[in-house]
């Protein structure tokens, strides 16, 4: 890969192919939520190559959703991995310039609901990484929006069953940040709104 990218300077179509090759490359390595290696530090490194190369496609290419898509997610996954490994400060700036793509792009012309979920997505991994970092109340607020986000999706389109999936994931993750905060009342109501979800996605499946 890094002998085709010294080749692909004037080659934007190879300069993307060689992005998703380095991301997958990174998802190997380490990524998060993924089967992996286990190699972190090479898994930051594939992503920062993957990222250059997307920066430089989007500096280029303003108006391409698609990059500005995979240039989201390319952030998303190197804050998540840096979040897995301590560097809450690294994975924190990371989801900050993921969350401002994603609002740019949830509200293009040419959007879609994968785009409004992407923004539902960065609000509850940025606010869980803030919320760890001990910004509780901001990170809380984060992924309220995030949840809020994705019941809007399942209100729109009640077969949405990923949406809902994710809004139960959101509510888990907030009872997880008011146990450790000792809001076990608050905590109560946010597990018992992610089990209500859960049900209703056994209940379609």
């Amino acid at each position: 890969l890094d002998g085709l990218a010294a080749e692909a300077a004037g080659d934007p179509n190879l300069k993307g192919e060689l992005a998703t090759a380095y991301e997958k490359l990174a998802d190997v390595l380490g990524g998060f939520r993924e089967a992996n290696l286990g190699d972190a530090a090479g898994a930051i490194a594939s992503y920062h190559k993957a990222l250059d190369i997307r920066r430089s496609l989007a500096a280029d290419r303003p108006d391409d959703l698609q990059v500005r898509r995979d240039l989201l997610r390319n952030y998303g996954k190197l804050g998540e991995v840096l979040s897995g490994i301590g560097d809450n400060s690294g994975a924190i700036a990371n989801s900050r310039r993921a969350m401002e793509i994603a609002e740019a792009l949830a509200g293009a012309s040419g959007s879609d609901t994968a785009d409004r979920r992407s923004l539902g997505s960065v609000y509850v991994s940025l606010g869980w990484q803030m919320a760890r970092a001990h910004e509780i109340e901001r990170g809380l607020m984060l992924m309220n929006q995030g949840a809020a986000v994705f019941e809007t999706l399942t209100d729109e389109n009640p077969s949405d069953t990923r949406s809902r999936h994710h809004a139960a994931v959101a509510y888990g993750r907030m009872g997880e940040i008011l146990i450790g905060a000792q809001r076990y009342d608050d905590a109560y109501r946010m597990h018992t709104r992610e089990q209500e979800m859960a049900h209703k996605l056994s209940l379609a499946d």
